[in-house]
């Protein structure tokens, strides 16, 4: 199933924030860059993994292209999932298929983890990135949309809402 909400999705109280992650780690914009603030040890934790990743391949790689590294982080005495979505190519544009790739781990880590919600961004890949929201909305649709047990929630600022 799928939900459109209004407001700020850090403060959403999903079980995962999901968001697209680029190949360097960098959280240098979008909701990305809210993540970071908002959980600063996210970002290490990202860069820890992707070195961690790049020591076993020997190179610079674009295999981590539709990993999903999941970061557990505590919300006012909650747990919250950040799923960091290996889903942009080199150059930072949005690669659709990874983020095909991703959508399948996070409804596999939701289901075993028995997370509920997750939320994601209007926009998703569609800013920095310069995805097309028609292709990524696609993408979710056809994940989400007879689900049952898991809710996707895309959450919208409303005009005049900043995330910082």
């Amino acid at each position: 199933m799928i939900s459109e909400k209004h407001g700020d999705l850090l403060e959403s109280g999903c079980d995962i924030i999901a968001h697209q992650m680029n190949l360097q780690g960098i959280m240098g914009g979008g909701i990305a860059l809210q993540i970071a603030k908002k959980f600063p040890m996210v970002e290490c934790k990202c860069l820890v993994y992707i070195i961690m990743f790049l020591s076993h391949t020997n190179k610079m790689d674009i295999s981590l292209g539709g990993r999903v590294f999941f970061s557990r982080e505590k919300d006012k005495d909650k747990e919250i999932v950040i799923a960091n979505c290996f889903s942009q190519n080199e150059d930072f544009s949005t690669n659709y298929k990874w983020l095909k790739t991703c959508v399948s781990k996070l409804i596999k880590f939701a289901k075993e983890h028995d997370k509920k919600t997750i939320g994601i961004p209007y926009g998703y890949g569609c800013g920095i990135a310069k995805g097309k929201w028609e292709e990524v909305y696609k993408i979710f649709y056809k994940a989400f949309h007879f689900r049952e047990d898991i809710e996707l929630q895309i959450w919208k600022l409303d005009k005049g809402e900043k995330n910082d």
